[in-house]
């Protein structure tokens, strides 16, 4: 059987502001609103090969400094993405770049990421030892996010 792995969608509106047009509604805050007219599909690219990867679906955050000689191909930054290497509770976080995104109904057609950085324990261990509860074993890393103001994912 083969082995299905995550694929990003690369929506250049929110990512890449490539063919964006900002929204004409605001928010209650005063910020505009994206909306579905301002998306547009630029194709799909794979995760790096590996059962790694493969469970690597839950958590992903866009570094605008990452992969820095990948801007050539008009992609430029990178993804920190939770992934597993035991496939079970393991979650890591690694780094991979964004190759340009091709529209392909064939999955073997589609370019796969590159690992920048490998997956690694971002927490100093503390997922591996909760002690909030009794029968706390480990906790997922369940989202991530890029902190401009830090510069730290």
């Amino acid at each position: 059987m083969k082995r299905i792995y995550p694929i990003i969608f690369i929506l250049s509106a929110l990512v890449f502001g490539k063919g964006f047009t900002p929204p004409a509604a605001l928010a209650q805050d005063g910020s505009r609103l994206v909306s579905a007219r301002d998306l547009i599909y630029q194709g799909a690219f794979a995760f790096p090969a590996g059962d790694a990867w493969a469970y690597s679906g839950h958590a992903l955050a866009y570094y605008p400094g990452g992969d820095p000689s990948g801007a050539s191909d008009g992609y430029p930054g990178s993804l920190y993405a939770a992934g597993s290497k035991n496939n079970d509770t393991g979650d890591q976080v690694g780094e991979i770049s964004i190759p340009a995104p091709v529209i392909s109904d064939n999955f073997d057609a589609l370019p796969r990421a590159n690992v920048l950085q490998s997956l690694t324990d971002i927490t100093g261990g503390w997922k591996d030892h909760c002690t909030y509860h009794d029968d706390c074993m480990y906790r997922d890393v369940d989202g991530l996010a890029y902190l401009s103001e830090v510069d730290k994912i």
